[in-house]
């Protein structure tokens, strides 16, 4: 029996303030707003966890600041999440930050700082691609400038490993590198911003919301539907996709998967809880686990431990990942 690969992910790990808020601030305004939680985030660090959570073998990567209380705050959350490896380079920086806006049906607006992720070097990232093989893939978001991330695709690439990119936030630029992707998640506005270059990559899954997504592949497209929700929380939902994404085709899981109890990336943050004993159910993902998004947003039950009173699922596309972009989905 081949051993499943492992899934690496490089990028950025930070904490986040969640505000719920009645509606967004106008412009010089001063609004109330409740303080949710201060959890770990960042969209590197949520996909890493959401793999891990998924059964697979996670090495992850990402810079931390010179701030010790808020680097170690982050560092002690992602020791308990049982990565395979962790590796969290200490830059001359603060950790990364992220502001979140949620209002009440589940919109949200975030803004983000990036100097700690954008400083990412290659030096710092190559110890992440060492002894990758082609049973393995790699996982990488906007938040690296684009002379690192254009370093670990080309690497991960010689090494015959499966590279996918989220290209959240998008940075002109990013279009440049498709060509050593073999599968590209974007939601429709990236995909606007990509133009033409998305066919360049082995293939694109292109989120669109409540109108579910669209597999581009070989010049042909394919539609697979969403159901229809009530939004509750948007944060971390095309998150949540990739990670599961990853894992699917990396060696995690690979069912039709649904979450009936919540999402949690930690003690407070979304993502399936890793105490969660999954019952899994349906049809197995082939090893080109994208040719059936389907099969990476479907059925997951949780039987213990729910970790939050929200009733959720993976959807292909979230409302916001930083300050560049408005993305549309839904947390069910």
């Amino acid at each position: 029996m081949t051993a499943p690969g492992r899934v690496v992910v490089i990028g950025n790990a930070g904490l986040d303030l969640r505000l719920a808020v009645p509606r967004l601030p106008l412009a010089g305004e001063t609004l109330i707003g409740s303080a949710d939680a201060r959890v770990p985030g960042g969209k590197g660090l949520n996909q890493a966890v959401v793999a891990a959570r998924c059964g697979a073998a996670v090495r992850f990567c990402a810079p931390l600041g010179n701030d010790l209380a808020e680097a170690n705050e982050v560092e002690r959350h992602l020791q308990s999440e049982g990565f395979a490896e962790l590796l969290l380079p200490r830059l001359p920086h603060a950790t990364d930050f992220s502001l979140l806006m949620v209002l009440p049906e589940g919109e949200n607006s975030i803004v983000s700082t990036s100097a700690c992720s954008l400083a990412l070097a290659r030096a710092e990232a190559e110890p992440a691609l060492k002894d990758l093989g082609e049973r393995d893939t790699v996982l990488l978001q906007g938040n690296l400038s684009l002379d690192t991330t254009a370093f670990i695709l080309a690497a991960a690439r010689r090494q015959k490993a499966t590279t996918i990119l989220n290209p959240a936030p998008f940075w002109p630029g990013a279009e440049k590198l498709l060509g050593q992707c073999s599968l590209v998640i974007a939601n429709r506005i990236e995909a606007e911003s990509l133009a033409g270059s998305i066919d360049d990559a082995g293939a694109a899954i292109v989120t669109l919301g409540a109108d579910g997504c669209l597999l581009v592949e070989h010049g042909q497209r394919r539609s697979f539907p969403a159901e229809t929700v009530t939004a509750i929380d948007s944060t971390g939902c095309g998150d949540t996709f990739c990670g599961v994404m990853a894992a699917a085709h990396g060696g995690g899981p690979r069912p039709r998967l649904r979450d009936r109890s919540g999402y949690r990336l930690g003690p407070e943050g979304r993502g399936p809880h890793r105490d969660a004993a999954w019952r899994l159910s349906g049809s197995a993902v082939a090893r080109g686990a994208w040719r059936d998004p389907g099969a990476a947003i479907g059925r997951v039950e949780q039987t213990s431990r729910p970790a939050s009173k929200l009733h959720t699922r993976p959807h292909p596309e979230e409302r916001s990942a930083g300050p560049l972009l408005r993305m549309r989905s839904v947390l069910i």
